[in-house]
């Protein structure tokens, strides 16, 4: 019941503000304020206009500021650091080729060749054209391959053992 008699107070209220403010309008309107009429000419006489332009800013030349070049105020001894050392490039010597031929297969347009990589005791397989570490397994013989790279060139020669019986 309490709750009802909340709302119907507060509708009331509401609508109360809605007349005030209707009311102030349509006054508004009847009786609207008069104001004066502002022309061109009544701004050409004030003295807002007869400001005068400051002079053009000329910046003082540049030995003013040969203390501050001198002197620079973002380090802490105030001055500059000393250019950072050049690095000089030490070339290393290219690796040299590190492998041994084990094997060789030729047939059906394919030449592959088997081979031990001595710093790991590994046994890879290239065809003509690939590459390792840096050499180009140029070709592929029964007896031998050709690696290159640059302009150096190594062939690596098959050695073959006899058999033990």
């Amino acid at each position: 019941m309490k709750a009802g008699l909340l709302i119907s107070t507060v509708t009331r209220g509401l609508m109360a503000a809605a007349v005030g403010l209707l009311a102030i309008v349509a006054l508004q309107i009847a009786f609207p304020a008069k104001l004066p009429k502002v022309t061109a000419a009544d701004f050409a006489s004030t003295a807002i206009l007869d400001i005068e332009t400051p002079p053009a800013y000329v910046p003082a030349a540049f030995d003013t500021y040969a203390a501050i070049l001198e002197r620079p105020l973002l380090y802490a001894d105030r001055k500059l650091p000393a250019p950072p050392p050049e690095k000089v490039l030490v070339e290393t010597p290219p690796e040299p080729l590190r492998l041994a031929l084990e094997g060789v297969a030729l047939g059906g347009g394919a030449r592959v060749a088997l081979l031990r990589d001595q710093t790991n005791n590994q046994i890879i397989q290239l065809l003509e054209g690939m590459a390792h570490n840096g050499w180009t397994l140029a070709a592929i013989h029964s007896d031998k391959a050709v690696f290159s790279r640059d302009a150096e060139v190594a062939e690596l020669v098959l050695e073959i053992q006899p058999r033990r019986r």
